[in-house]
């Protein structure tokens, strides 16, 4: 049998409590709600984020999925239930965790800008230079550029790692064929479409054109 006191992975769904967790039935995909508002679509066998649903403007108390996992419907404390309904858009998934990353990075950003503005204001009510403050806030801002960057670097490199993996494997297979060339197909090495028709050097050069 399983055993359930044995945690295999732990994944960081929302930034506030999670309320609700429902599979689609019958797959390895789930959707979770969090009280930050959300509804998020992943993938158990991979613990990758798919999609996140965006709506509600309060907490998201509960949710339940369809059998064929076409429809979602979820409760929030705005009052509001949404059906949602599966459509026929491709999700990229690297510009979904993109998405992702910078809607908490601004958040993040904007929090820093209302302090930084009420200590701007608390320093001018008392007579104090608030410049100090000013330069601070622009630093964080410098810093959540940075940090965009950074983020973008770091899914370049493990693209171009899995891209070596893929070149690799693709020369095994073709040196096998080289071998015994009638008893198969030969090989062929199909474009990364991910690498946006550029070579790895030029790929790594435009993400790293983005950290400020």
């Amino acid at each position: 049998g399983l055993d359930f006191g044995d945690l295999h992975r732990s994944i960081y769904a929302h930034t506030e409590p999670v309320t609700a967790v429902a599979w689609v039935p019958k797959t390895h995909y789930l959707f979770t709600a969090g009280k930050d508002g959300l509804l998020k679509h992943w993938d158990a066998d991979t613990y990758t984020l798919i999609h996140v649903l965006r709506g509600h403007h309060a907490e998201v108390w509960g949710l339940a999925v369809g059998r064929s996992g076409a429809h979602v419907v979820s409760a929030s404390r705005d009052r509001s239930i949404r059906l949602w309904t599966r459509s026929a858009e491709q999700v990229f998934l690297e510009e979904e965790r993109e998405a992702e990353v910078e809607a908490v990075l601004d958040a993040s950003l904007e929090k820093q800008q209302q302090a930084a503005e009420a200590e701007e204001e608390e320093a001018a009510a008392l007579g104090v230079d608030g410049r100090a403050e000013a330069e601070a806030g622009a630093a964080g801002r410098r810093t959540l550029e940075s940090v965009k960057g950074a983020e973008r670097v770091l899914e370049a490199l493990k693209t171009l790692d899995d891209e070596d993996e893929r070149v690799t494997e693709y020369e095994a297979a073709l040196a096998r064929w080289q071998t015994k060339p009638a008893d198969r197909p030969q090989p062929v090495l199909v474009p990364n479409l991910l690498l946006l028709n550029l070579s790895p050097s030029a790929y790594l050069l435009r993400a790293l054109g983005g950290v400020r």
